[in-house]
Parts: C-alpha cells; structure tokens; sequence
C-alpha cells in the first residue's frame, strides 16, 4: 500500500511538471491578454450596447488581431533587416581583416575566429528564425485568451467580487447590523 502511494505520488508530481513546463511560456500571454481586456471593458461595454456581448468583444479582437499582425509584420522585417546588415558587415570586416599584412600569429587568429564565427553567426540567425513560431503560438493563446475574458466578463466579475475584501466588508458590516 505505502510503495503504491509513494508510486502515486511519483507518477503525479511527473505529470505536474510536466504541466508546469508546457503552459509555463504561456502564462505571460494569458496574464496580459486578461490585463488589456480589463483595459478595453468599458469600450467592450459601450460596444455591447449596440451589439450583443459576442460581437463586441469578436470586432475588439479582430481590431487587435489586425494591430498585433501590423506589429508582428514591423518586427520581421525589422530583424530581418538588422540581422542580414549585422552578418555582412561581420563578415566584411573578417574579409578586409584576412588580407591585411598583420604580424605572425595574428593572421592564423583571425582566420581560426573566421572559421568559429561563421557558424555561431548561423545558429544566432536560426535562433531568430526558432523564435518565431514560439511569438506565433503566444500570439495565438494571447488573442483567444483575450477575447474568452472579454465574453465572459460579466461571469468574472460575479466570481471575483464577492472575494474582494470591500465585499467582505460590506457583508460583515450588515451582519452585525442585522
């Protein structure tokens, strides 16, 4: 019985690890999309009024799809650009450096970082290029969390102010009163 448990609880700190590590990234994602929502309620509101809960928070979603796609696009061709201006202007100097007439030893140095820059350039233009998929998928977690708080605000707001200290306040005030 003691090893089954022990062997339970293994198996189950494993699987939250294992939990924790997968949604870890995503957590900044969720934690803004629920602060820009609390941001944008009252526009949310405002536009409820005029159209059902749904469709306001879906036209401030796709308003905030079409910014972050604006965003998304300036941030690629920004490090696009800087990453190609950085590699050749490296390389470059490396070039202009290898025909130089330098005392011995220096030539031999500046051909060996030659040889060792070049792939570590590589992998730094491949870890940008990795790291684009990981800003899609937060993107993507980010968009649905924001438009799931924004519908479902009004449930938030009931399950979260009766556990605010002025509600508690509120409560013990009338208790003692009644």
């Amino acid at each position: 019985m003691k090893t089954e448990e022990i062997i339970w609880g293994t198996v189950t700190l494993i699987i939250a690890y294992l939990a924790w590590r997968t949604i870890a990234p995503l957590l900044s994602a969720i934690f803004f999309a629920a602060i820009l929502a609390y941001a944008v309620l009252p526009l949310h509101k405002r536009l409820g009024k005029r159209t059902d809960n749904k469709k306001s928070a879906l036209i401030l979603t796709i308003l905030l799809i079409g910014l972050s796609s604006l965003v998304t696009v300036e941030l690629v061709l920004i490090i696009k650009n800087l990453i190609v201006s950085f590699y050749e202007d490296i390389m470059t100097f490396i070039y202009w450096s290898l025909t130089l007439e330098l005392p011995f030893g220096i030539h031999d140095v500046l051909q060996k970082l030659y040889f060792q820059l070049t792939p570590k350039l590589a992998e730094y233009v491949q870890s940008y290029a990795f790291s684009i998929p990981k800003y899609l998928l937060q993107l993507i977690i980010f968009l649905a969390m924001f438009y799931a708080f924004l519908v479902n605000s009004d449930e938030i707001k009931k399950q979260i102010y009766p556990n605010t200290w002025r509600a508690r306040g509120f409560r013990r005030k009338a208790l003692k009163e009644g």
